[in-house]
C-alpha cells in the first residue's frame, strides 16, 4: 500500500508553523481548534469514538470559526482495534480497569463534572463506528485524518488514501512506526514516553516497558532514520526550545497538548487549569 508522498509535511498540513494541537478528546473543543488554527498552526478536531453523525456536526462548529486562511482542520479518530472484549481479560486486568473506573468516579463527583462518554462495548460496535467515521471523513472532505491506539482496517486505508487524504498514524517505538508506514501511513507521529495523555502502544502491550518508553528525543531519532515518512515529534514539549530540540532531532512538526490545556480556550475544568498553572 502506497502512501501519499513528495511534499514537506507543513505544505501538506497548510500550516506556516511546525505546531500541531493534539486531538484531546473532551479537552479541545471548538474554541481551542480555532485559535491555533487562525495563528497558523495546525489543529485536530476529537474525533474519538463519535458516531459519524456526532462526527460532522462537531466539525462542522468547529470549522465555523476558522479564518479561509487558516489551515483547514484535521480529524483525529481512534482505531476499532483497541477495543478488546471485556470478556477477554485476565482477573487481574479486570481488577485494575475495576480499581481504575472507581478512582475515576470518585475524581468527577469530587469536581462536580459529568463523567467522560462511555467507550463502544463491544469490538463489533467499535468497528460500525469507525466504518461510518471513515465515510464522514471522506464525505466531508476531511484532507488530514490521524489514528490513534493501532491502525484502520486495508480496506479503510485504501478508501481514505484514494480519496486524497492525508493519513498519520501514531507509533511508540520503531517497530509499530515501520508497521504503520507498510500500512500506508503518510506521515507518523513518534509520541515518547513523557507524553502527559494516553499512548497508543499497540504491537505488543505486554513489553511495552520494554520497547515503548523512550524518551520523546530519542524516539524521534530513531524512527526518523527507521521510516522514510515525515515525523511528528509528541510527549513533553512544553516550550519552544521544546520544539527547536524535536526539529534538530529530525522531527518536521511538534504535537503539542498538555501545553495548550491551561489556555482560556480549552474544556478543561478550572480547577485542572488552577492545578497546571501553579
Amino acid at each position: 500500500m502506497v502512501a501519499a508522498q513528495g511534499a514537506p509535511l507543513l505544505e501538506r498540513l497548510g500550516a506556516r508553523h511546525p505546531i500541531i494541537l493534539a486531538p484531546m478528546f473532551g479537552a479541545s473543543g471548538p474554541d481551542l481548534q480555532a485559535a491555533v488554527a487562525n495563528a497558523g498552526g495546525f489543529a485536530f478536531f476529537p474525533g474519538g469514538w463519535l458516531p459519524d453523525a456526532a462526527l460532522r456536526a462537531g466539525l462542522k462548529a468547529a470549522r465555523a470559526q476558522v479564518s479561509p486562511s487558516a489551515p483547514p482542520l484535521g480529524v483525529n479518530i481512534w482505531a476499532s482495534a483497541m477495543m478488546q472484549d471485556s470478556r477477554s481479560w485476565s482477573d487481574a486486568q479486570a481488577e485494575a480497569a475495576a480499581k481504575a473506573a472507581r478512582r475515576q468516579a470518585m475524581a468527577f463527583e469530587e469536581l462536580h463534572a459529568p463523567p467522560p462518554a462511555a467507550a463502544p462495548p463491544t469490538p463489533a460496535e467499535a468497528e460500525a463506528i469507525v466504518e461510518g467515521q471513515v465515510g464522514a471523513i471522506i464525505e466531508e472532505g476531511v484532507k488530514v485524518a490521524s489514528i490513534h491506539f493501532g491502525w484502520l482496517a486495508p480496506h479503510q486505508v485504501r478508501r481514505l488514501l484514494d480519496a486524497g487524504v492525508y493519513l498519520i498514524g501514531n507509533a511508540t517505538n520503531v517497530a509499530e512506526a515501520q508497521a504503520l508506514e507498510r500500512g500506508g501511513a503518510c506521515a507518523i507521529i513518534a509520541q515518547g514516553a513523557e507524553a502527559g495523555g494516553h499512548r497508543g502502544t499497540f504491537l505488543d502491550a505486554t513489553t511495552y516497558h520494554e520497547t515503548a518508553m523512550l524518551s520523546t528525543k530519542q524516539l524521534v531519532r530513531d524512527v526518523a532514520a527507521a521510516v522514510s515518512v515525515p515525523v511528528i515529534a509528541a510527549g513533553g514539549i512544553m516550550s519552544g526550545s521544546d520544539v527547536c530540540a524535536m526539529l534538530g532531532a529530525g522531527a518536521q512538526a511538534a504535537m503539542l497538548g498538555t501545553a495548550f490545556l491551561s489556555a482560556p480556550e480549552s474544556l478543561i475544568h478550572e480547577e485542572h487549569r488552577r492545578a497546571l498553572l501553579r
